[in-house]
């Protein structure tokens, strides 16, 4: 049995050593590794002032998001960050108008590529599949236009358990959660009114009859005033803990007195009520009809931190006394639904214009002002275009995806090739004859180590298919990734062959 040490330093992971001496090699011998111990030498990526710009365009101008400035290392960890990143502020960029309306981006890996993915959430009534006993009862069937959320309890509700949770986030980008006041009766009680929430909490995990201070985050409530029990005021949570009133030159901002048709529908005058994500902040506004005059009453408006935000809806008092008209929300989406968006429409008091009913023009991604951002994310340059890519007539989803060189793919596992000689291996990736020492699982996939020390368990040995006696001097191998591309190493790289003869 003979034992041999092949050593490099070449960057590519290639092995190409010269011996003083014949290393011979009897008929019908076989050939195994014991281990290898590399390096990866991860890309590195800095973003500075002169790359930190990708702009796009959804059919309504042009924007720009700023990156920030920072230094990524082409690992699965820093790559999340960057991806984070590069969502968070391509999000920040969106509003409640025009194509923007329902729009959220999301980047991310998917298939060992990068994917820029632009996806629209239609603006509907939500059935919130999370609700919770206690007396939320909804009018009509989901097919209906317009819908009305009570309390038919039959008792009085003084605890927040009439309520209902959306099953899906609200969209990160522009994203839209709003109600009208249908019926708001006073009873002199201080447990009466409703409540809009944003939350942070999963829906599984309300299990108490009233909400949490960490629960109830972001929230607009319409609730009796304390100094008088005859009358409403707002008030709101802004993500800081504490309640607050919603104030106007100093004066407690009261709801209008609803009215209804004769059918029992709000009127279009009645209060709205909305909480949203859009321009990279969480937002919460009440829009009255006063004296005929739409006024806007902002709440808040706070840096949104791009974490997932459910939808609650949560009514207080006597049966029937409060009534929600048509709660509508835009779930987020996945990239991979390409379902046509077709909207009825954002109702109420017509304060944002409505959203065409189908997108059909084009979606521009232009990397131009970020090539190394692009390259490192593996987007090749068109040969007319550059690093402007574009996805003409899409309907929800625009999606842009690196090319095969992505480069923060780490591998799930390596391939020792053994080029000096053919031995009797196969591969199903090329479908043809390979010669493979070794496939050696990449135990460090999940984490940012560099360092590969793999050490053999027990020695596979592989024919070397020679049926004379052989010479070897040039000893030639190299490392590849699973998809038989080269990885990049630094340092010294090692590996370490026994070769046995045929009966030994």
């Amino acid at each position: 049995m003979k034992l041999l040490r092949i050593t490099s330093e070449d960057p590519n992971g290639n092995f190409d050593n010269i011996l003083n001496t014949d290393l011979i090699i009897k008929p019908y011998s076989q050939i195994a590794l014991t281990n290898a111990s590399f390096k990866n030498n991860f890309p590195t990526l800095d973003i500075n002032s002169n790359n930190d710009s990708i702009t796009f365009n959804t059919g309504t101008g042009n924007h720009t998001a700023q990156l920030t400035h920072s230094e990524y290392i082409g690992t699965e960890s820093d790559g999340l960050k960057l991806l984070q990143d590069m969502t968070s502020n391509l999000n920040a960029q969106l509003s409640l108008t025009g194509k923007e309306f329902g729009g959220q981006f999301k980047c991310e890996k998917t298939g060992g590529k990068i994917q820029i993915g632009y996806v629209i959430s239609p603006f509907e009534w939500s059935d919130f599949d999370h609700q919770e006993a206690g007396g939320w009862t909804i009018s009509g069937t989901s097919a209906d236009a317009s819908r009305i959320a009570t309390n038919n309890s039959g008792a009085a509700v003084g605890n927040d358990s009439v309520r209902s949770i959306s099953e899906f986030p609200i969209t990160k980008g522009a994203g839209c959660f709003r109600t009208q006041i249908n019926t708001l009766v006073q009873d002199g009680t201080a447990n009466n009114g409703f409540r809009m929430v944003l939350s942070p909490s999963d829906p599984d995990d309300f299990n108490t009859p009233d909400l949490t201070a960490e629960q109830d985050k972001y929230s607009i409530s319409c609730i009796p005033d304390p100094s008088d029990l005859t009358l409403f005021k707002y008030v709101f949570r802004n993500g800081d803990g504490n309640t607050q009133d919603l104030l106007n030159a100093g004066a407690k901002v009261r709801p209008q007195p609803p009215t209804q048709d004769g059918a029992g529908n709000a009127s279009p005058t009645n209060d709205l009520v909305q909480l949203s994500v859009e321009g990279g902040s969480v937002v919460g506004k009440v829009f009255q009809t006063i004296a005929g005059t739409l006024t806007t009453f902002t709440a808040f408006s706070v840096v949104y931190d791009a974490e997932d935000l459910y939808a609650l809806s949560i009514i207080k008092g006597q049966a029937a006394q409060t009534a929600l008209y048509n709660p509508k929300i835009t779930l987020k989406t996945d990239v991979s639904n390409s379902n046509a968006y077709i909207s009825d429409g954002y109702d109420g008091l017509g304060v944002v214009p409505l959203p065409p009913t189908i997108r059909r023009s084009t979606f521009t991604l232009d990397l131009s002002a970020c090539i190394p951002l692009a390259e490192f994310l593996g987007y090749e340059r068109q040969a007319t275009a550059g690093f402007v890519f574009t996805r003409p007539n899409y309907t929800t989803t625009a999606t842009f995806q690196g090319g095969e060189n992505y480069q923060l793919n780490l591998s799930e596992s390596y391939v020792v090739q053994f080029q000096s000689a053919n031995l009797e291996s196969f591969d199903g990736f090329l479908k043809d004859r390979f010669s493979i020492l070794k496939v050696i699982p990449n135990v460090n996939q999940n984490t940012d180590d560099r360092i590969c020390n793999y050490e053999s368990s027990s020695l596979l040995f592989i024919d070397l298919n020679n049926s004379t006696s052989m010479s070897l001097r040039n000893i030639r191998a190299r490392i590849l990734n699973s998809r038989l591309e080269s990885i990049r190493t630094s340092d010294l790289s090692v590996l370490t062959m026994v070769i046995k003869e045929k009966n030994e």
